[in-house]
Formats: structure tokens, sequence, C-alpha cells
């Protein structure tokens, strides 16, 4: 895994509280995968996927938020093998609720979008899932994006986490 060639870092405007990105890459990888990680911790969240996008206030050189990405091959689910997308997202606490999660969810969808072609002439099934542990997220996912959204965890009858898929 070539990770250095992967990451793209963006600033946020945290003066006026908006989540409009700048690309900008000042930050050691490493530093910004070790922040990242952090961040995934923090939040109970494990990184199961190649580091693809951080991201940092444009006034601090600190990590708030991480997107990790990748395919990986299904067999034995269909006629043929399907080549699947997904992503893990994270951001700290004090920054949700300012758009940072959708642009990045976002980013994600289109590189999903413009990769998947690949595999099907290929010949190879695609899909885009991801296992959603915030109702806004799963609500966007399919009144944006046209996912099937199914509950798969509830907590005392309400559900908590969502599978949420797109072929």
């Amino acid at each position: 895994m070539n990770w250095y060639k992967l990451s793209r870092y963006f600033t946020i405007d945290t003066k006026n509280d908006k989540g409009e990105f700048q690309e900008q890459s000042k930050m050691d990888a490493s530093d910004a995968r070790e922040q990242a990680d952090e961040i995934f911790d923090a939040n109970s969240m494990k990184r199961r996927k190649p580091l693809r996008e951080v991201v940092m206030p444009d006034d601090e050189d600190k990590i708030v938020g991480g997107l990790a990405e990748g395919w990986v091959k299904i067999e034995g689910e269909a006629d043929k093998s399907i080549y699947e997308f997904g992503f893990d997202l994270s951001i700290l606490k004090d920054f949700q609720q300012k758009g940072i999660g959708r642009q990045l969810i976002n980013n994600a969808i289109k590189r999903y979008d413009s990769e998947k072609s690949a595999y099907e002439e290929m010949g190879f099934y695609t899909r885009i899932k991801i296992w959603a542990v915030n109702p806004n997220v799963a609500r966007m996912l399919e009144d944006e994006h046209g996912f099937d959204c199914q509950p798969v965890a509830y907590d005392k009858g309400e559900p908590i986490q969502w599978f949420c898929y797109k072929y």
C-alpha cells in the first residue's frame, strides 16, 4: 500500500465555521495517519481501509477528521465476483455538524462512481457498502444518493446501525 500517493489533506475555515475544503499538504503523512487513527479510536471505531483524506483546520496543525476507503473482492455472492467499495469516516465531536462528514462522504461516492467502470469492464459486479452508525448519515445516503439502508442493530427497539448499499 502506497499511502503517500493516496492521501489528500484539506483545511477547513474554522473562523467562519464552514467546511470549505482547500487542498494542502504541509503535514507529514505518518503524523496525519497517527492523528487520524486517534480520532477513529476516540469515536470507538477501527480504520480498516487505507486512509484517503484527512481534514485539518486552517488555523491549526492538527487533524480533525479522516476518511479511509478501498475496494475488496467478494466471492460467492453472485454468479460472478463483486468488487465492493467501502469507507470508514470519523470526525472529532467538536467538528461534527459542520458539513465535513457530508463533504467526505460525497468525495468517496464520487470516487466510487468514477472507479467502478474499470471493474465492470473486466466483467465484475460492483457495489458500494457502508455501515452507518448515525441515523442522519443513513437518511442522507438514501435521500441524496439512492442507497438502500436497512437497520441491522437495535438498542431498546430503536435502530442504531444500518447496512447501506448501492449497486
